[in-house]
């Protein structure tokens, strides 16, 4: 870690010995006003200038887009001392800075955590940072580079985040399909974006164990492909379709006039679909490689890569309704017969997420493994068996529908018949092709 600020233009020295004076006032100034004996006692104990001017040889050659610091306090997350939100505000309100600024606030045991789980990012920031400020007492010895993590640990920790994370893009994707199958194009477009947020997140969980604080799909995605520079696949000749995915975030919410025409919500479910089955092989290759015991970044065939990627499994897009229009218009009954089956299909999600939502839970008391109560156990468990119940009972009712479609033998005889006849008839007809045997 950089503690000389001479590699700086004059410009940046001046801001950054501004930002620091201003920093540590303004936070004594709020923990001292605070209400509890905690709050008063919170300080700043380490702010470090990391980023994009991390490269010494770029200091005197140009000038840093924004400033990023991290400001390190002693005991309480500064979210009860002085939000995050009204510092950045407060901070890039004064006159004569040159460049905004960015905050992220940490406390000392949460850096300490991220240091001993082998957080990438504090490693960078060990090599590259910038010391600003530091006070007497130095609870942590920040220039000290944090050990990488052997590979049994972050096996372990890569399949909890991946258990976690993961399974919520795949749920994101068929909520999609199903808005789709609505005809709400926006709303299916919205969560296309979840979607890809979160797969993106998983990636870096799994990769890096680390996910920026951005939640910006643009960040999320140069960032993981920094890592893997494979997923720039899945956005090939696609920068426009790219661009309204970002947009579907805020502008499906807050815009009456963002719209997503039919075409252009085909082309984000087949970019969609592909990204998340290259994040999935990547990550399974990754696991692998872990699982081994190296830390080596996973052999990829190039030839073979999008081939591979694709054999991935995710959840399906349901047929589009147009494909079975004709056959379904043959008889009102089997339409209304396909839309029980639909509604009995859609009401299975809520009842599966709930029972992955509560195996989720017992598997970390499990981890935990310590004293639970027995009413509490108890209690998940009547919950899962009504959740199980009621999932068998919607399954049941799908194999009912399903043989109430099933054709009758008098009628599937009597087509077998008018097919041999069909037959029969185009042998003997004066038109019939030569090349028909």
């Amino acid at each position: 870690m950089h503690t000389d600020l001479s590699a700086f233009p004059p410009l940046v020295q001046d801001d950054l010995d501004r930002l620091t004076r201003f920093l540590v006032m303004e936070y004594d100034a709020a923990a001292r006003s605070g209400t509890s004996k905690k709050q008063k006692r919170s300080r700043i104990r380490s702010i470090i200038l990391h980023g994009d001017h991390g490269d010494a040889d770029d200091r005197q050659d140009r000038h840093p887009d924004h400033y990023s610091l991290l400001v390190i306090v002693n005991r309480i997350l500064p979210r009860f001392v002085w939000p995050v939100v009204q510092a950045e505000k407060a901070i890039n309100n004064l006159p004569g800075l040159s460049t905004p600024v960015s905050l992220s606030f940490q406390s000392q045991t949460s850096v300490n955590e991220k240091i001993r789980d082998g957080y990438f990012l504090y490693r960078d920031i060990s090599k590259t940072g910038t010391l600003l400020y530091q006070s007497g007492d130095k609870g942590l010895d920040l220039l000290s580079t944090p050990e990488r993590p052997s590979a049994e640990d972050h096996y372990k920790l890569s399949q909890e985040h991946f258990g976690s994370v993961w399974p919520l893009a795949c749920s994101f994707l068929s909520s999609a399909y199903r808005l789709a199958a609505e005809q709400q194009n926006e709303a299916a477009a919205l969560y296309l974006h979840l979607s890809a947020e979160q797969a993106y997140r998983a990636f870096l969980l799994i990769h890096s164990l680390h996910v920026p604080r951005s939640r910006d799909l643009s960040d999320l995605r140069e960032f993981s492909e920094a890592i893997h520079p494979e997923l720039a696949h899945a956005w090939t000749e696609q920068k426009q379709a790219f661009h309204i995915l970002k947009q579907s975030f805020t502008g499906t919410r807050f815009s009456s006039r963002f719209t997503v025409g039919t075409e252009e919500l085909d082309r984000l479910f087949s970019c969609t679909d592909q990204l998340l089955r290259l994040i999935r092989y990547l990550c399974r290759k990754k696991l692998e490689t872990l699982e081994e015991g190296s830390l080596d970044r996973p052999q990829i065939d190039q030839n073979t890569f999008i081939v591979d990627a694709a054999r991935e499994d995710l959840p399906l897009r349901p047929l589009p309704v147009e494909a079975s229009k004709d056959f379904i218009a043959r008889s009102p009954e089997l339409q209304k017969k396909l839309d029980r089956l639909f509604s009995s299909l859609f009401d299975l999600e809520d009842p599966c997420c709930q029972l992955m939502t509560i195996s989720h839970v017992m598997k970390c008391l499990a981890w935990e493994g310590g004293d639970v109560e027995h009413d509490g156990i108890s209690l998940m468990g009547d919950v899962t068996r009504e959740r199980a119940s009621l999932l068998k009972d919607k399954v049941y009712s799908i194999f009912d529908l399903i043989r109430e479609l099933r054709v009758p033998d008098e009628e599937l005889q009597n087509a077998k018949t008018n097919d041999s006849e069909t037959k029969e008839d185009a042998e003997h007809s004066p038109y019939r092709s030569s090349r028909v045997a």
